[in-house]
């Protein structure tokens, strides 16, 4: 009997230490909820999002206001979804402008303002944003390439089209799970020269809070910061087959 326990036990560590290695980390800061420990969670994309409006709520506006619910149900593409503190720091870093403030006669703070909702912004602007993060493929620790880096096209992507830069560096590490197991990183990029203008690309490097969750419609990796689009220079810089 004992040497049963001291097995269950020496196996428990081994998968909780692993459980990165199969696409999701041990959940951090919510409730028990064991759907993060089961990456298959037998709903849409969308009814994953809207079974955690703690997470999930301010993506679930974006996209019923953008009216995208369907371009977020297909088996083929990746979904990138973004927890509500993704969401809040997109609204902190696209303020907009008050249109109620007076020139000479306000405070000049009060020129621009936080929103606080998807809805004050126009439609179209938080279109092309959900498309960016809609990814035309099956991409997840399995399929990604170890060894380099690959763009991937995006739903506002433009074939032919040399100017586009709708697209996402993606890349796997595989590590043994003493060390944190399979990591996928998002647009990592550094040591960009300048562009024509002189400007030095913002460096870059995003990994999904959770990995790999799987849904009936769609795969999921979820972030808690938004992706920009690279600049042409940093394309040029990292000449990486587009997928």
């Amino acid at each position: 009997m004992k040497k049963i326990k001291l097995f269950l036990l020496g196996f428990s560590l081994v998968f909780l230490t692993g459980c990165n290695l199969f696409g999701l980390e041990l959940q951090e800061n919510y409730d028990f909820d064991d759907s993060l420990y089961d990456p298959h969670t037998n709903m849409s994309v969308m009814e994953y999002m809207r079974s955690l409006p703690e997470q999930y709520s301010s993506m679930v506006e974006a996209i019923e206001y953008a009216e995208m619910e369907n371009s977020f149900s297909n088996s083929d593409y990746t979904f990138l979804v973004l927890t509500n503190d993704a969401c809040t720091s997109y609204f902190k870093a696209n303020k907009l402008k008050n249109p109620d403030y007076k020139p000479g006669v306000d405070n000049p703070v009060k020129e621009y303002f936080i929103p606080s909702s998807w809805k004050d912004y126009k439609k179209e602007t938080v279109q092309e944003f959900l498309k960016y993060h809609i990814l035309l493929g099956y991409y997840n620790w399995e399929n990604l390439n170890s060894t380099s880096k690959d763009w991937i096209k995006t739903s506002s992507y433009v074939e032919n089209s040399p100017a586009d830069t709708c697209l996402v560096l993606m890349e796997v590490l595989y590590q043994e799970a003493t060390l944190g197991g399979c990591h996928i990183y998002l647009n990592n990029w550094e040591g960009v020269e300048p562009d024509v203008e002189g400007t030095m690309p913002i460096k870059s490097k995003v990994e999904p809070v959770h990995s790999s969750i799987f849904c009936t419609d769609g795969l999921i990796h979820v972030l808690d910061t938004y992706l920009k689009a690279p600049k042409k220079v940093v394309i040029d810089f990292y000449n990486y087959e587009i997928k």
